[in-house]
């Protein structure tokens, strides 16, 4: 029916084709089907002797090409690096020695606020207005990595209005893992060792915004400075670090102006797994601001992308002598349930008796604290590294886009910063107010790297007592806002 040409051409197609479609590793395994297939058409008599020779020969001329070609490949990108493109970018040498990754967020906000204030004829009343408003919320790009497997360097910038083009993490450092345990020492700007909510990346947050207390002056971020780690695997972490701060290095290039010393130990009394585990952890921080200022002030609840401020204890220039600080944490994973919680104090000296009030009233104390829970709709579970004590990304069980409807959490927090510490009368002491917030939200993680995010937040109690109405225009109010969220990171 068929002439020998036709058989010929027939299979060399069918040969070439397999060369083309398959990568050279699995050819071996096809190539043998080949070798089968034609065993059956002789055996059938759908081809001659001659012709299964011929395909025979034809077959194994190409196999030994391919393995040519395999080992000539395997000779040439032997010492090629491997680049990881699963939800990151990440280049690393074929021996590990050497890893570079290109790291990076973006975080797109909207709120929509409504507000209580009353309006002012004055110039305060600019101050006072809060607009609905979008704005990036964090726009990072950086880049992280490894030289000779333990050295350690990271690179990290926010281009967003709020950071004005700030350097988050610029660091080197050294470190050494064991399976249980391990220690690093970090030198450059990174995270000073105090508070858990500051501490965990924004990526992971359940809400759209920190605590009050949270990333501002209660709970530093980063500075300038070096820093040790150490852990027992996964029950126990401690890290200690020196920070400094110049405050105007233009103006005052050769001033070295505040000091911090801070410590942070955490601890892990239960762990059945992963999603089964309670956590306590304590801080310390001491600071000196060396006659420098000293003002402790958060944005308001309702958008921290204000420039508003409606707490604000100002404790002027060089009348503070130091701050000594302390910070309790503590949270359980249980499924996917999530209970958290912290509380931080601040003592402040006076260099006088009266630095801060025309009456002795000695040191101040502020403090703040919060309470937040949230629960997993589709049964995942926060994810905390318990041998770093700070909470990583969540993978969903079925990612959008591959047959799932990814992760869905709510939360909700009350929250608050107490910045009033004075005498009754006219010997006051430091008024910088008190705010109360509560917020709920809902959280969608189609994957693990893209998120939205929904929340409500409202200020159930702002106080500054003894404030005059210009000085103060937000006293006594009571504003909320509806707010939205994209974020994306790699």
């Amino acid at each position: 029916m068929f002439n020998k040409t036709f058989i010929k051409n027939l299979y060399g197609s069918i040969i070439l084709g397999c060369l083309a479609a398959l990568s050279t590793p699995a050819y071996a395994a096809s190539n043998d089907a080949i070798m089968d297939l034609l065993k059956i058409l002789k055996a059938k008599g759908s081809i001659t002797e001659e012709e299964y020779e011929l395909l025979a020969n034809q077959a194994r001329a190409d196999a030994e090409v391919v393995e040519d070609v395999k080992i000539q490949l395997e000779a040439k990108t032997k010492d090629m690096p491997t680049i990881d493109t699963k939800e990151k970018v990440a280049i690393t040498s074929k021996d590990g020695d050497f890893q570079w990754q290109f790291i990076g967020r973006l975080m797109a906000d909207y709120h929509i606020a409504g507000s209580d204030i009353p309006a002012f004829d004055t110039t305060a009343n600019s101050l006072a207005k809060i607009d609905t408003e979008g704005a990036f919320r964090r726009m990072r790009l950086g880049m992280q990595g490894k030289l000779w497997q333990h050295w350690i360097w990271k690179l990290e910038y926010d281009f967003s209005a709020e950071s004005e083009n700030a350097l988050k993490d610029g660091y080197v450092g050294y470190e050494d893992v064991y399976s249980k345990g391990g220690w690093n020492v970090k030198i450059g700007q990174h995270h000073i060792p105090f508070g858990l909510a500051t501490m965990s990346s924004s990526k992971y947050l359940t809400l759209l915004e920190r605590p009050l207390m949270a990333d501002g002056e209660l709970q530093p971020s980063r500075q300038l400075g070096i820093s040790g780690f150490v852990n027992g695997g996964e029950m126990w972490n401690f890290q200690a670090g020196v920070f400094g701060a110049d405050e105007d290095p233009v103006s005052d290039p050769n001033t070295f102006e505040e000091l911090n010393i801070a410590a942070r130990a955490t601890f892990n009394p239960y762990i059945k797994d992963k999603t089964h585990l309670l956590h306590l952890g304590g801080a310390v921080w001491y600071k000196d601001p060396n006659d420098t200022a000293l003002r402790i002030r958060q944005r308001p609840g309702v958008i921290r992308s204000s420039d508003n401020r409606f707490i604000d204890a100002n404790f002027g220039t060089g009348l503070t002598d130091d701050v000594l600080a302390f910070n309790a944490e503590a949270l359980t994973v249980w499924g996917p349930f999530h209970l958290q919680g912290e509380y931080t104090h601040w003592d402040v000296s006076p260099k006088t008796s009266t630095s801060f009030s025309t009456t002795n009233t000695g040191d101040v104390t502020l403090e703040g604290y919060y309470v937040d829970a949230s629960f997993f709709l589709t049964g995942e579970s926060m994810n905390f590294k318990t041998a770093e004590g700070l909470f990583s990304g969540v993978k969903p069980f079925g990612v959008v886009g591959k047959g799932g409807i990814g992760a869905w959490q709510v939360a909700l927090r009350y929250d608050v910063m107490d910045l009033n510490d004075f005498a009754t009368g006219t010997g006051t002491g430091i008024m910088g107010g008190r705010e109360a917030d509560f917020r709920v939200g809902l959280k969608w993680y189609p994957t693990s790297t893209l998120n939205f995010m929904a929340d409500y937040v409202t200020v159930l109690d702002l106080d500054r007592p003894g404030c005059t109405t210009l000085a103060c225009p937000f006293d006594g109010s009571e504003p909320d806002s509806f707010n939205l969220r994209a974020l994306v990171y790699w």
